[in-house]
């Protein structure tokens, strides 16, 4: 039987990071607390994934004058989009 997510790109290979990528295709814009108390995780490691895939270039951050934290999709959206479909297909 063939693996589902063999093809899987490694930048999600982990359910946080898909949870981040997922709540992030539903709405334009999250906090760090809101995506925090979503994914039940702790600061140090939402922030890791987020670093992840910030450097990746799948997300991006922005401080606002408080200092919070607030993510938002890249243009990747799509190719995120049609590699999650790629995926599903094979």
């Amino acid at each position: 039987m063939k693996n589902p997510i063999e093809h899987l790109n490694k930048t999600f290979d982990n359910q946080i990071r898909l949870g981040i990528m997922s709540f992030l295709m539903v709405n334009d814009e999250l906090s760090f607390v809101e995506l925090k108390e979503q994914l039940d995780v702790s600061d140090g490691n939402l922030a890791t994934h987020l670093k992840k895939l910030d450097e990746s270039n799948y997300i991006k951050t922005k401080k606002d004058l408080r200092k919070i934290n607030h993510l938002q999709l890249m243009p990747y959206q799509q190719k995120v989009e049609k590699h999650l479909q790629n995926t599903s297909r094979h």
